[in-house]
């Protein structure tokens, strides 16, 4: 757990440190968005199990399965993760302003699309925009 975070350190201070112009790349903003995503995943990773049983108390409640979501991707179960956002977007497209499908997006840029888990995960996503 310790590594992790001091990966995400290093990776957050060499950033800090590019100038102004280096961040408004393209790659580099993604690259951004990835490590920024990896330490709120990672600072979320413990708290699976309090989230399961809060939406077993709230089983309508999309804010708990967006949060668990993120903490299942950082816990590394990035399966879970994806198939929890597809199923509250089964539930309700539009909460949020599409929450769970931007958070999903996300997902699928860091863990790469061509990952056989995001292959699935997005034909999933198209069966359920395009019905």
């Amino acid at each position: 757990v310790f590594l992790g975070l001091k990966k995400i350190s290093v990776a957050k201070t060499f950033i800090e440190e590019l100038d102004n112009e280096i961040k408004e790349n393209t790659s580099i903003k993604e690259v951004i968005a990835t490590v920024d995503l990896a330490e709120k995943a990672f600072n979320e990773s413990s708290k699976v199990d309090e989230l399961r049983e809060l939406i077993i108390k709230e089983p309508n409640n999309m804010q708990l399965k967006q949060d668990l979501a993120v903490s299942l991707y950082g816990a590394g179960d990035y399966e879970g993760a994806l198939d929890c956002l597809l199923k509250s977007i089964t539930i309700n497209p539009e909460w949020n302003e599409q929450a769970a499908r931007k958070q999903l997006l996300e997902f699928f840029s860091a863990i790469g699309l061509t990952d056989p888990i995001v292959v699935s995960a997005r034909r999933r996503l198209s069966s359920l925009l395009f019905k």
